[in-house]
């Protein structure tokens, strides 16, 4: 569910900042990393090339600690307040630099996804740099990625100031190239907004506010008094209207043309996907490799 290619010390994992500092240059460079994985499906393409992804980019910037978000395996708890979906919880709006990956379903993000961002409190990712990516099977599914997620990350606060990464299915034999063009494209920018962000405070969030973001608060009681005054006046303005009624006349309104019946809708069946793959190594290291080998086969 959670795993970590390179944690932090337990003595410490309590106390750090949200980036550590680098001890030559004295720049922030060292951010915690963190990979929320949407796909409904264990041992997804989509998880494995976030891994590549952030293999390629601890290259350029060194990450504190990397740790797996796979909601594949937490799907059947979202609804439940099982401890697990608020470790995740925390574990996210913790992330100094988040990666928040899905394959592109029906045009957008997967609803997993969508379900899980909905739990996180209003600004819940203040302080963190996110970074959309979506893998989808055509080139025009590749928008989803700035269109749908970019949006709801920004909502829930996050810094966004890299372009999505969006990758399709037949790049995925040149993966190598896709990461190197968009980590030299963005890498800096990245490094600016997460250094922006060492001293951003984290929102307190309490029990009230683990509702989602988009709800309303209950509209407060109306006196009785005021009511029965609105339900008067409402009588009164009946009665006027009838009243006028009774005077209008009006010419009679031509019946419209029977409209012939519309065809039966017929029916859609379409076939499922077979079975998943298996789960994915926790490890970052080699992912490229193997990317090249053996994904062409696997599920989104």
């Amino acid at each position: 569910m959670i795993q970590s290619s390179r944690p932090v010390p337990p003595s410490t994992s309590h106390t750090l900042p949200r980036t550590q500092p680098d001890t030559q240059s004295g720049l922030l460079v060292r951010p915690r990393l963190v990979v929320l994985s949407g796909s409904p499906r264990t041992g997804s393409r989509t998880l494995a090339v976030a891994r590549g992804l952030v293999e390629r980019i601890t290259e350029d910037l060194p990450a504190a600690s990397v740790e797996i978000i796979d909601l594949a395996e937490l799907a059947r708890h979202l609804f439940d307040g099982d401890s697990r979906v608020a470790a995740a919880a925390r574990t996210v709006a913790a992330a100094d630099l988040l990666i928040v990956a899905s394959p592109v379903y029906k045009g957008s993000y997967t609803g997993l996804l969508k379900v899980f961002l909905d739990l996180l409190p209003g600004g819940a990712l203040r302080g963190v740099t996110a970074i959309p990516l979506v893998l989808s099977a055509a080139p025009d599914h590749s928008f989803a990625g700035e269109a749908y997620l970019r949006p709801v990350l920004v909502e829930l606060g996050a810094a966004v100031p890299a372009r999505s990464f969006a990758v399709i299915e037949e790049q995925i034999p040149d993966l190598d190239v896709v990461f190197d063009s968009w980590v030299v494209s963005y890498v800096s920018a990245l490094r600016a907004s997460v250094a922006a962000n060492a001293g951003a405070a984290r929102p307190a969030h309490d029990a009230e506010d683990d509702r989602p973001a988009h709800a309303e608060a209950a509209p407060s009681p109306v006196p009785s008094d005021a009511v029965r005054s609105d339900a008067v006046r409402s009588d009164a303005v009946r009665s006027d209207a009838v009243r006028s009624d009774t005077t209008r006349t009006e010419p009679a309104r031509p019946v419209p043309a029977v409209l012939a019946p519309a065809a039966s809708a017929v029916p859609v069946t379409g076939s499922g996907s077979g079975a998943s793959s298996s789960g994915s190594s926790g490890v970052a290291v080699g992912v490229r490799t193997a990317l090249r080998a053996g994904l062409a086969g696997a599920v989104l």
